[in-house]
């Protein structure tokens, strides 16, 4: 057995006020703020019993997020007596069409036409080309539906569209909002690179992660 902080905390109000008032500036609530606590104040721990797990790096965010996706996952979601409640976005299903999906989840608002997605997980309003090869990725989807005037001007501009192009070949990556892979890009970080920084990527522990907004042009290579 092993006792850990969660991260986790209750407070009551006067007492977290007594706490800041004794530090300056950003604190470390397992270095400083506990300790200073247990010596002043009555601490209790909580005896959880349920689902946790560590994401405090890149790795272990992403390992978390791919054991969701066996048969048995750590953290059942369908289980009636612990739902899982969210703030509604009264969004269309997914809309897949002519598609290949294995062992993934796929949010509300997303559309896949003549995509292979295999054990990744995509966020609202995902979208997935013909032709595209999504496998271990976690895809944050996109904030918005584009207007067909936005799309328009995007087009003149020469940017892709939000979303995973036709063709694009996509492995062990996370992609964060309003993301554009063009048509026929590969994200395989095939040299096996641990970690790098890019224009428009960055490598952390072999996994490759494009930030929010960001443009990977038609037939680009990372």
């Amino acid at each position: 057995m092993f006792l850990i902080a969660t991260g986790v905390y209750l407070f009551k109000r006067d007492v977290l006020a007594s706490l800041l008032e004794q530090t300056s500036g950003p604190f470390d609530f397992g270095l400083e703020a506990l300790p200073l606590a247990v010596a002043r104040f009555r601490v209790y721990a909580y005896w959880h019993r349920g689902y946790w797990d560590d994401v405090s790096t890149i790795g272990a965010y992403y390992e978390a997020h791919m054991r969701m996706l066996g048969p048995n996952p750590p953290l059942v979601m369908h289980d009636p007596n612990a739902p899982i409640y969210t703030r509604p976005r009264y969004l269309p299903p997914a809309t897949l069409r002519e598609s290949e999906i294995v062992d993934s989840l796929i949010a509300d608002g997303s559309r896949l036409t003549g995509a292979r997605v295999h054990r990744s997980i995509l966020g609202l309003r995902s979208r997935v080309e013909r032709g595209a090869h999504v496998d271990g990725v976690i895809a944050f989807g996109a904030e918005f539906f584009p207007s067909p005037e936005e799309q328009q001007r995007d087009r003149a501009r020469g940017l892709p569209e939000i979303g995973i192009g036709e063709g694009a070949i996509i492995r062990r990556a996370i992609l964060d909002r309003n993301v554009r892979i063009g048509a026929r890009a590969r994200i395989v970080n095939e040299a096996g690179v641990q970690q790098a920084d890019g224009p428009n990527y960055y490598i952390r522990e072999g996994i490759v992660i494009i930030p929010k907004n960001a443009v990977v042009p038609e037939g680009s290579v990372i």
